[in-house]
């Protein structure tokens, strides 16, 4: 697994944070500059928690400084976290100052500072270490922020243009939109800017070119685009190759031949490498065909009718590439690729019995929600879109409100979330699961009234329905703003 560490100064940070982010990564990352140290811990790539050397920068100076402690209960809990050994946010909560709910609070806007302090450094070193993995006892609560709306937050807050130049790296490099389920379905809040931005993003324009079309000032596009690729909601590709723009009739003719072809070549024909090829030209390869498969790069009207081809080779190079330069991955492949040319083809089996086709759904809806638990939401889709209509009864009605909350991840898919979960409603109008997870659905997009009422019927098929009467009191009770609205808004 590749070391991630370097220099502040050479546009590298953001590549690390989605590094750790995407590869699902564990450790420390640590950030040097003279006598100052910070540090965010990860786990499996998500932010538990941040710290600082720096003794004004503790969490207890830091709730001071934002008037949410008072210097006295500071002292008085430095006192503890000295002869107990306990980090301050625990002892703050046995003490009574604060809950746990107001702790993943301040906690958030903790890492957010820390974060926010790093970007602002225009030298030192930062470096990932992966052996102290394990996040303490006492921080094993999950923030309220995910990680990459934490990340997004610090670079939004950053005003050191210099800062932000450095992160964005060589703007000659194209940019790309990420192919990873992980990062195109990340719950964050775009602004005007980054919209603007994503819809000009192709597969082969630079960042330069995109920057400079933007009808917005130019501080704003490029904080804009800094803090996507610190999410990595957008990917530069290598800087571009001498190869030739693809000519049309020839790109038609060769989406169509590989087509026919698809489900019977292997990975790495897929990707047209030999099978000792290395990590390094397994990458070249991918981002070839990515550049060249991706359905929003060909706008060509001699195109248009291969596009759900076009995303068939695209999602199938991503699979390949994924597997392969995976080393435990890759093993179990080759394993396959070797049991397969051992075996001659089996005789087709005969139809399966109905218990058996039963059992075989059951079993894709099961791996279904493995994958939505693993954010493996492309995976969803595919499984159920293929097993919903197959479905019979309670399974297609469970199998449509996973395949509408899949959708729901997906902020250009929310149409489609709304359709099939009402779809569900049509069938079943007592399925008082699918009838919460609309009313979710309505409350996190911020549509109120839809969201009370969603609730209000579920309170009426299940009068004890805990969750829902929880929501309903929360959506009419008198507008308060949250702890953590508050916090920011100082």
């Amino acid at each position: 697994m590749a070391e991630i560490a370097g220099s502040v100064t050479d546009g590298t940070l953001p590549t690390a944070l989605r590094d750790i982010y995407v590869g699902r990564r564990s450790g420390v990352l640590h950030f040097s500059r003279a006598s100052e140290r910070l540090g965010v811990h990860f786990v499996k790539g998500h932010i538990s928690y941040a710290e600082s050397h720096i003794e004004s920068a503790h969490l207890g100076e830091f709730l001071v400084a934002q008037g949410l402690l008072s210097a006295a209960d500071r002292a008085r809990a430095a006192v503890l976290v000295a002869s107990t050994g306990k980090r301050m946010g625990a002892i703050l909560e046995g003490m009574g100052l604060l809950d746990q709910d107001q702790l993943r609070d301040v906690l958030a806007l903790y890492v957010r500072e820390i974060l926010l302090r790093a970007f602002s450094w225009n030298e030192g070193t930062f470096a990932l270490d992966e052996s102290a993995a394990a996040p303490p006892p006492q921080y094993d609560l999950t923030l309220k922020l995910s990680t990459g709306e934490m990340i997004l937050a610090a670079a939004r807050s950053l005003t050191n243009r210099d800062a932000i130049r450095h992160g964005l790296g060589n703007l000659d490099r194209i940019l790309f939109l990420s192919t990873d389920p992980l990062l195109r379905f990340q719950k964050v809040a775009l602004t005007p800017a980054d919209g603007f931005l994503l819809s000009r993003v192709d597969g082969r324009s630079s960042a330069k070119e995109i920057l400079k079309i933007i009808p917005l000032p130019a501080e704003e596009v490029e904080q804009s685009l800094f803090g996507l690729l610190c999410t990595g909601l957008v990917e530069y590709l290598p800087l571009a190759t001498t190869e030739p723009p693809p000519q049309w009739e020839e790109l038609r003719q060769e989406v169509l031949d590989t087509s026919r072809e698809l489900a019977r070549r292997t990975h790495y024909q897929v990707l047209g490498v030999p099978r000792y090829a290395p990590e390094s030209v397994l990458q070249a390869a991918y981002y070839r065909l990515a550049k060249r498969y991706h359905p929003d790069a060909q706008h060509h009207p001699r195109l248009a009718d291969l596009r759900d081809g076009l995303e068939a080779l695209f999602v199938r190079a991503r699979e390949a590439y994924d597997t392969l330069r995976n080393p435990q991955a890759r093993a179990a492949y080759e394993e396959q690729l070797a049991r397969a040319s051992r075996s001659p083809d089996p005789p087709a089996p005969p139809p399966p019995e109905p218990e058996e086709e039963v059992r075989r759904l059951e079993e894709i809806y099961k791996k279904a929600q493995e994958r939505f638990a693993e954010r493996k939401f492309w995976e969803v889709v595919g499984m159920l879109e293929a097993l919903a209509p197959l479905a019979q009864g309670r399974l297609r009605h469970k199998a449509r409100v996973l395949l509408a909350q899949t959708y729901f991840k997906n902020p250009q898919w929310r149409r489609e979330a709304e359709v099939e979960m009402l779809g569900v409603l049509e069938e079943a109008p007592d399925n008082v699961d699918a009838r919460f997870a609309l009313a979710e659905m309505y409350r996190d997009w911020g549509q109120r009234e839809k969201a009370i009422e969603a609730f209000r019927e579920v309170l009426q098929l299940r009068p004890k329905h805990r969750e829902a009467t929880s929501e309903l009191a929360e959506l009419t009770r008198p507008e308060a703003g949250s702890f953590l609205k508050r916090l920011l808004g100082r």
